[in-house]
């Protein structure tokens, strides 16, 4: 993974533990979680995890699938929110890998404030890919 975690998941129940594999494993997931809720003494219901932050998925149809830092007005885009987040969220931007679509997922403190930079990459990438 770019920040060199080991761990990650999505919404849809998708974790890669890249100790084990590459490729996200249900039965190992259930197996793995199993065996945190029988080695601490809290049930999980009081562990503590994080604080989820307002999130939104926007999908745009794409005819084609160009590598996305080669877009010039997207990276610029991309660029602006970023430094208008200040730091206080996230901008995840990717193809479908079943489907011609890019996913924008944006999430951060203000819902008001990723919805309007969700809507803004997602319109220049189509104006950009077509």
């Amino acid at each position: 993974m770019a920040s060199g975690a080991i761990l990650g998941g999505e919404q849809s129940g998708h974790i890669i533990d890249l100790l084990l594999h590459t490729t996200g494993d249900g039965l190992h997931t259930a197996l793995v979680f199993g065996e945190l809720l029988t080695s601490q003494p809290l049930p999980f219901s009081e562990m503590p995890t994080f604080t989820p932050l307002p999130q939104i998925l926007v999908n745009q149809r794409v005819g084609s699938k160009p590598p996305l830092d080669s877009l010039v007005r997207y990276t610029s885009d991309l660029a602006a929110a970023e430094g208008e987040m200040r730091g206080r969220g996230r901008i995840l931007v990717r193809y479908s890998g079943t489907e011609n679509l890019v996913r924008v997922m944006v999430e951060g403190t203000d819902r008001r404030q990723i919805e309007t930079v969700a809507e803004r990459l997602r319109k220049t990438l189509a104006e950009e890919i077509g």
